[in-house]
This record gives C-alpha cells, structure tokens and sequence, in this order.
C-alpha cells in the first residue's frame, strides 16, 4: 500500500478480534505502543493469539474452530485504516474480505495486500533465523528450507548470457577457461544465488584439478633447473649445425693422422727395400754382359755351318767330319743363346732395378715434402668437439627449464583465472545481483544450503546478530508489515530481549510476543495477560 508520495508504508495492528477461535470464544485486544507482550500460564491461550493472526492472512482448517460451534471469526485493523475479515466455517466454506477506506478490495488486491505483510519471518524472525543452528537431526534439512524460504520471497534470475559476460569481463585469462566449467542450461531455472553457489563450486572443483597440474608442473620446474651462467642464445639448429661440424673435423683430424702415419710407415718401407735393391743392382753391375762378342762369335758359327754344309756338298767324303763339327757348333749354339737370354734378363732386370729405385726414390722424396706440411690435431678437433657438445647440452637444459616453465605459467595462469571466476561466484556476482533485486540485507550469500552474511554462516552469528537479521530479513521480505510476531519470549536471555526490543525499534515495526509468566520482568512494552481465553491488561 502506498503513501501520498508513492513510497510503501509500513502498517501496524491496532486491533485483533476473534470469535470461537480455539479456546478464544471472545477476544478483543487493541495492541498499543512498539511491544505488545502476552503473557500467562501454559495453555491460557496465548500462542493462539499469534496463531489466529497467521489464520486471518493464510486461512486455517475447521479444526481451529471451537467445538461446538459452526464458524469462526478474526477481525484485524491497521494503522491506515485497512481493515481484515476472515470467516472459517465448519464446511470449508469460509472467506476473506478485506476493506480500505470503506471499499471492498478484489481478491486479487487482496491477495497483494496478504503477500505485502506476510512475508517470511513475520510470525516468527527469531525460530526462522535459528533454522539453520544447533546440532540435532535434520540440520541440513533445516538449513536448506531456511535458504529456499528466503530465496523464495527474494525472486531473482540469472542468464547464461549475463554469466558468460561477467566471466570475459574478467579478462582472457578467465574468457580462455570459461568453457572448463560446465553450465549446463537447466541449471539457470534455478534462483540466481543458487546459480552462483552451483557454478563457484563447479570452478572451485575445476581449480582444484587444475591446481594439482600447477603442482606437477612445479616439480617439473625442479627437476629441470636453469643453467648457470650465461645462457646459450643462439638457435638450436645453429648450435647442432656447429657441433656436426666439429665432430666431422674431429673425425677428419683423425683419418689425417692415420694417413700421415700410414705415409710414414710407407716411406719407411720404402727406404729399407731401396737398400736391398740397390746392393742387388749392383752385384747385377759387377755381372760381364759381351752380348755382341756372343753375337759375333754366333754369326761366325753359322758362317761355318754354311761353310761346313758346302762343305759336304762339296766334299761328301768329308761329311763325317763336317757332321761332328755342326754338332759341335750346334751345342755351342745352344750354350751361347742360354748365356745371352741370361745376360739379357740381367740387363732387363737391371733396367727395371733403376726405374724402380728411381721411382722409390721420387715416391720417399714427395713424402717427405708432406711430411713438412701441418695436420690438424684430433685432440684440438676433439676439444672443440666437446666444447660444442657441452654447449648444446646446455642450451637443451635451458630448453627443458623453459619449456617447464612455460607449462607452469600456463597452468598457473588457469589457476589463476579460475580464482577470479571462484571469486566472482562467490562474492561479486552475487552481490550484482542483491544489489539489482535491492536485496536488504548487506553481505547475503549462499553456500551450498547455508545462508551466509559476508561469508560466515547465518547460523554462526551472535545470538544478538541473529536477531537483528531475522527481523531484518522479516521486514524486508514483508514491504508493508509494521509488526512481528515472536512466540515464548520467556526463552530468551535478557540480552537476548534487548536485541530484539533494539531491532524492532531500528526497523520500525512493532513487537506482538507470547510469554509463560516468569519471575523476570524488563518493563518493556503493554503486557495482555491470558487466561482460560480470556485477555485482560496488564495495569
């Protein structure tokens, strides 16, 4: 209900009215003042009162009719002058009408007056508060009622557009790991609160998994440690070109050495058979060679032997004679051509003797022209070798470290990015959201089915806390209730009492409470006293 200036104000009772309501056959009390307390023994009737009130706004079955009787009746009158009737009959067939300024408000007007001062925590602020307390069965149970309750009468939506914004928002960092947290679409028919606890549980789960990488990668690190001193700069392919380089001029080193010593080894040999060569060129020199003598002496054999021949033709007498001597020559001959074949391989021996030791000679001279030329050192070529090696090996730790390193800030990054997504789950996107629904209550958030206040347990509050919260959280949830309800006030602790006297002053509504008769007595507010159904107050 709105005021002159369109701002909602808050309405108190002025005056409650039941007829054959329980034990109350008649009752008519006009609460006055901040706080109303109805007191009396056990079973006097005053929870019924508190009772009758959730009847008037929420309707009651028969049963709370008084026996014998076909109906009952609460009257209820506020401060602007609204005034609530509702009838309960025996059949079920009872009604509500509700007037403002003499005129009968539709049912639906009437509806939105209820849902305007009815809201959760009105009949009682203290027993919703401490829902989610103590340690009895069901606790979990309690909690997550005392979070649907308040996320009922607090609607709010969250889109799976308006969460991957908020996530870019955040920077490429979160952008790139949006797509690890699972945000499956039926999730967002849910309340916006119950979104983010769902979701910053789904990205701490995925952080932790990511974290354990963190860690793996960090050991990673350590067992690829950097290179001391400076740091290789140079491409690898430029160092591994390097190092072949060097290990092939190692090798060719080598194989020039093995060369040089084979020519060595060579000349060597060389040397020792031109010796023997030579002293048998020249016992082959000291041999007589009288080849043309030999010719000589041939050609006048044969001269003979034709000689001999006309010889016989001429002188047949004398062919005996002639035939001993070409047998004579003949054998002569024989010697004298197996001298001259000897002398001839001599001299052909000799000749070649001479070519060959010529030959030698030249061979042992070029070599020891080599001789005078350098060579390069393998044990150079192989320090250079290693040195480029090492070199390379070190630029490949260096590699390895890097590339750990790379690995870690990739995860750590991850990380990271989903601590400012877990962050934004939990604390600033809910707070977006309190803040565009113009939620009441500072600091109002949601942990699996806990209520929290700036991240501590409702249920962990100060009693005074608590308290205060509850009525709170009563008058918010209830735009237009200027009163609360709270039932056995003699429970409470005096600091307690105070708390709530404080609170209900603080918001501006006024107190109707229930107390057993007790020994303490603060002196705060009217006190109704009950008894058999009967009120009477207190002087």
């Amino acid at each position: 209900m709105a005021s002159s200036n369109g701002k909602n104000e808050r309405v108190r009772i002025t005056r409650i009215s039941a007829r054959n309501f329980k034990l109350l056959k008649e009752l008519d009390l006009k609460p006055d003042g901040d706080v109303t307390v109805i007191q009396g023994e056990s079973g006097q009737g005053k929870s019924t009162v508190l009772q009758l009130l959730q009847a008037a706004f929420r309707g009651a079955d028969p049963e709370v009719i008084t026996k014998g009787k076909d109906e009952a009746s609460v009257f209820l009158s506020f401060t602007d002058g609204t005034q609530l009737e509702r009838v309960i009959r025996a059949d079920g067939d009872g009604k509500l009408l509700i007037t403002q300024r003499g005129l009968a408000l539709k049912p639906q007007e009437a509806k939105a007056f209820v849902r305007a001062l009815t809201g959760e925590g009105v009949f009682d602020p203290i027993k919703w508060v401490q829902l989610g307390g103590g340690d009895g069965d069901g606790k979990t149970e309690r909690r997550r009622r005392q979070r649907d309750e308040l996320l009922r009468a607090m609607p709010m939506e969250l889109s799976p557009q308006e969460v991957g914004q908020a996530i870019r928002d955040l920077g490429e960092d979160a952008k790139a790991v949006m797509d690890l947290i699972n945000m499956p679409e039926q999730l967002f028919s849910n309340h916006a609160l119950v979104v983010c606890d769902t979701l910053g549980k789904t990205a701490y789960e995925v952080r932790t998994f990511v974290n354990r990488e963190v860690s793996e990668r960090e050991e990673d690190v350590k067992r690829t440690p950097p290179v001391e001193g400076e740091v290789p700069s140079e491409p690898m392919a430029e160092i591994e070109e390097a190092e072949a380089q060097a290990l092939q001029a190692y090798h060719n080193a080598l194989g020039a050495v093995s060369a040089r010593q084979a020519t060595v080894d060579r000349a060597a040999k060389l040397k020792g058979g031109l010796v023997a060569k030579r002293e048998l060129l020249a016992t082959l020199d000291a041999k007589p060679v009288n080849l043309e003598e030999i010719e000589t002496k041939l050609l006048a054999g044969q001269t003979r032997i034709v000689e001999h021949e006309e010889a016989i033709r001429q002188l047949q007498k004398q062919i005996d004679h002639h035939r001993e001597g070409i047998r004579v020559e003949e054998g002569h001959a024989v010697v004298l051509k197996a001298n001259r074949a000897t002398q001839m391989r001599v001299v052909q021996e000799r000749d070649s003797l001479r070519a060959s030791i010529e030959a030698d000679a030249a061979e042992i001279e070029g070599i020891e022209a080599s001789l005078g030329s350098t060579v390069a050192n393998p044990d150079e070529a192989k320090a250079r070798f290693d040195s480029i090696k090492a070199y390379r090996e070190k630029r490949e730790k260096q590699d390895r470290h890097e590339a750990a390193v790379a690995q870690w800030k990739v995860a750590n990054a991850k990380s990271e990015a989903l601590t400012k997504i877990v962050e934004l789950f939990r604390d600033e996107l809910p707070k977006r959201i309190l803040a565009r629904a113009k939620a009441p209550i500072d600091g109002l958030g949601l942990e699996g089915e806990t209520l929290t206040i700036n991240g501590i347990p409702l249920h962990q509050k100060g009693n005074s806390e608590q308290i205060r919260i509850g009525v709170q959280v009563a008058v918010a949830l209830s735009p237009n209730a200027g009163f609360v309800c709270v039932d056995r006030l003699e429970c409470m602790g005096q600091a307690d009492r105070k708390a709530l006297y404080a609170a209900c002053k603080e918001f501006g509504v006024q107190i109707l409470a229930t107390e057993v008769i007790t020994d303490r007595e603060d002196g705060v507010g009217t006190r109704v006293m009950m008894e058999g159904g009967v009120a009477k107050v207190a002087a």
